[in-house]
């Protein structure tokens, strides 16, 4: 769990995939069996943004035709009900989880392979947005 109330988090790390052909992240609710996940396909060459609900596992946003290097940095942005995936520099998607509000989750990071390398990983809280601006 990650201390205090986040309104917006940046989650990075970086993939050695070593043969891995799934890797991601995954956002569970607190007290809930709903959950969102960021799945990087490597072998289905795509981006998934999913949500688990009591009805069950929806896709939320999917990006295809990708290409990945052997290592992968991952950067995530949760704001809100919003999540926005960026890998390495090249490839974004963003995701409405409908109403769930992603300020109370715990992170986990998975990958298919226990050889790949998960490594490098930063939790950050970032500036609320009406403060971006402010003079």
């Amino acid at each position: 769990m990650i201390p205090n109330t986040y309104s917006r988090t940046m989650l990075q790390f970086k993939v050695e995939k070593k043969g891995a052909s799934r890797f991601g992240f995954r956002l569970d609710s607190e007290n809930s069996t709903k959950y969102s996940a960021g799945i990087i396909d490597v072998e289905g060459k795509q981006l998934q943004l999913i949500k688990k609900t009591s009805g069950g596992i929806q896709t939320r946003s999917k990006l295809s035709n990708i290409e990945l290097h052997d290592e992968v940095n991952v950067k995530v942005i949760i704001e809100g009900t919003f999540i926005e995936l960026f890998i390495n520099d090249e490839y974004s998607l963003t995701g409405k989880m409908d109403n769930t509000d992603l300020q109370d989750f715990t992170i986990s990071l998975f990958a298919d392979n226990q050889e790949a390398v998960i490594k490098d990983v930063k939790v950050s809280m970032l500036t609320p947005g009406q403060y971006v601006y402010s003079l």
